[in-house]
């Protein structure tokens, strides 16, 4: 079976500017990342704050162009591709934001934009289809018909974050970008909309490509999990498995951060401090997770480790495998 979506090599620097505009460095936000995302797949994208996640996903989506590298979607280059042949793309790839509070327009009604894209893309013949359309969808996932006549302000957080999830699926997508899609709401409103997006999935058959910092929560949901570290992958595998027996050092650090209500249990999990993320425009040299490494050695110091296939489904970018 051949990926729906493939990326090879992405790489994206940023030039950090004095106030007077002079360049004083850069930030490798994302240093050649791989990855490929089959038919009705979850691939799980996890790291810390910093780490290049989002970043990832506006390259993904092409919201944003790479230094180098290249993004296949149904093995066509995306970033080959002009604003006119782009079309297909952004109507079948789609994403569900972080901040439900922030990505709704305050000015336009729930139906004005789910409509648009509809009307945009031509997949109507008119206004009233596309209502009709929209309302369907509006019910789909847990609103009613006479929401769409609200604006924003007047939905809670959770019901909001279903109106975006609605306006990521009005098209009928390949593939949803979910960057942390419940980050910003409470532990029960976070099931459901998990419990939502994984039902929609099932019923439509598209791929997702869920971002978090939440490894825990990944693991629940995805087949595959991808982690990065300033940038870089360091270790990719099969979820259950990747959060059962993290190889990685900084993988396990994410698996040990999560918090167990056993005192007893928290005790033996906890790791040694391993101190902060290093500034990404001054990273170390050498494998970029070595001055947090409880296991670091001269080796990592010295070059960045390649992944390494650990079979199975399994790469990690570790010396010590």
């Amino acid at each position: 079976m051949e990926p729906i979506l493939e990326g090879r090599g992405l790489k994206k620097v940023y030039p950090v500017k004095t106030p007077l505009g002079r360049v004083k460095g850069v930030v490798r936000a994302v240093d050649g990342v791989d990855f490929a995302l089959m038919p009705s797949e979850i691939l799980g994208v996890v790291g810390e704050s910093g780490c290049g996640k989002s970043t990832l996903a506006r390259l993904v989506l092409r919201l944003e162009e790479p230094d180098s590298g290249h993004l296949y979607f149904q093995g066509e280059d995306v970033y080959s591709l002009d604003e006119k042949a782009l079309e297909p793309f952004r109507r079948q790839v789609q994403i569900v934001f972080q901040d439900p509070f922030s990505s709704l327009n305050p000015r336009m009604k729930v139906a004005t934009m789910l409509m648009e894209p509809l009307l945009v893309h031509r997949v109507v013949a008119s206004k009233v289809e596309a209502r009709e359309r929209v309302a369907d969808l509006m019910e789909r996932v847990g609103l009613s018909r006479d929401d769409l006549d609200k604006y924003p302000h007047q939905f809670s957080g959770g019901q909001r974050q279903r109106v975006g999830i609605a306006r990521a699926l009005v098209l009928n997508p390949r593939v949803v970008v979910a960057d942390e899609p419940t980050s910003s709401l409470d532990v029960f409103v976070q099931a459901q909309v998990l419990n939502l997006m994984l039902e929609l999935m099932e019923e439509r058959g598209f791929s997702y490509v869920f971002i978090s910092h939440n490894l825990s929560l990944v693991g629940q949901v995805a087949d595959r999990i991808m982690v990065l570290y300033l940038g870089k992958v360091v270790e990719t595998g099969p979820a259950r498995e990747l959060v059962k027996d993290p190889l990685h050092p900084y993988t396990r650090l994410l698996v040990n951060s999560v918090p167990v209500p056993d005192p007893v249990r928290a005790r033996l999990h906890t790791l040694p401090p391993l101190g902060d993320v290093p500034s990404p425009l001054d990273p170390p040299p050498g494998c970029p997770f070595h001055p947090r490494c409880p296991h670091a050695r001269e080796i990592c110091r010295e070059g960045s480790p390649p992944l390494k296939d650990m079979g199975g489904g399994r790469q990690v970018a570790c010396y010590l495998m």
